[in-house]
């Protein structure tokens, strides 16, 4: 498989499994198989690209090849029993894996719950994506998070071709409109630079619905931001 592109998945509930759990909620179906592992695929697409990455089971994988060619993580646990001492230690396992895509999907759990709050901020501290398995837009909260990385085997998308408007007759918002409709070739380093401009809009949605985590200049997030919005910018990172 050429173009892997790996997603580790584990389940911290002993009394489930990662097919179970998140390849159901995904909807997914075994389609192959990389360094012995069987791995469920699934297509993304959002409106700049689309991929297609392998989810596989970390408690099915015995050697570190797969990891390093993996690029996303999901876990999923109950939320009235997940301790952080158990999601540090799996994280730790997880050294080999590269890429932003970090998911944690728990079920049991609500936002009025005492539990999720200790979760979300685990979530906050390590740059996990909390996911509520019980919500009915679960499985499109996963799919959302994992559409705005950049996968390194990436396609353009696609934008239909208004065929009722006119550059030259229509009016201002109706040229704009149909050249935004227009075919458009985008290379490999434009949908990089889009994707990076979803995960930015994404982490100041963090801040936005979090105050509580603004105001501390060494926060490690707001460093990111910086960086994601400066490599953009195509400008160096001053002191911030």
């Amino acid at each position: 498989m050429g173009d892997f592109q790996g997603v580790a998945c584990q389940c911290l509930d002993r009394d489930t499994t990662v097919q179970e759990t998140i390849f159901k909620l995904l909807d997914l179906t075994l389609t192959s198989t990389h360094h012995d592992i069987e791995c469920y695929e699934l297509k993304l697409a959002n409106k700049y690209y689309r991929a297609t990455v392998q989810l596989f089971d970390l408690e099915l994988t015995r050697s570190t090849d797969i990891l390093r060619e993996s690029h996303a993580v999901i876990l999923y646990g109950n939320g009235t029993t997940l301790r952080v001492e158990q999601l540090d230690e799996t994280v730790g396992r997880l050294g080999d894996v590269v890429g932003e895509p970090r998911i944690l999907v728990c079920h049991g759990v609500d936002e009025e719950c005492g539990p999720f709050r200790t979760l979300q901020e685990w979530c906050i501290d390590n740059g996990y994506d909390l996911i509520l398995a019980d919500s009915d837009e679960a499985r499109e909260q996963m799919i959302d998070s994992l559409s705005a990385y950049k996968w390194r085997y990436l396609s353009s998308s696609q934008h239909p071709t208004n065929d009722h408007q006119s550059l030259h007759n229509g009016t201002s918002s109706d040229r704009v409109q149909a050249a935004s409709n227009d075919d458009v070739q985008l290379d490999g380093e434009v949908l990089r630079k889009l994707a990076d401009f979803d995960s930015l809009l994404r982490k100041f949605s963090t801040y936005r619905d979090n105050p509580e985590i603004r105001g501390d200049p060494n926060d490690e997030t707001i460093q990111e931001i910086a960086e994601l919005l400066s490599g953009l910018l195509g400008d160096e990172l001053d002191d911030i």
